[in-house]
């Protein structure tokens, strides 16, 4: 799944998170974004809904929330 999303205006980096409905309990960290503005998903269950959320980033301080979406993976 490909995930595209814009940046903080202060933002250097990104957290990643998902949720697999029916899966996870909540939201599990993914990883981070490394600077960029999309990052390719792999490895979800084909079938499942999965919900993303991004989080920016600006050194140690992280934004309160971020966009969300949710999609099912082909």
């Amino acid at each position: 799944m490909h995930a595209e999303w814009e940046r903080g205006t202060r933002s250097n980096d990104d957290r990643i998170l998902i949720q697999v409905i029916g899966v996870d309990a909540g939201w599990r960290e993914y990883g981070k974004s490394g600077g960029d503005s999309e990052e390719l998903l792999k490895n979800l269950p084909s079938g499942a809904t999965v919900k993303v959320k991004i989080i920016a980033l600006n050194g140690s301080l992280e934004a309160v929330d971020g966009p969300e979406a949710q999609i099912v993976v082909a």
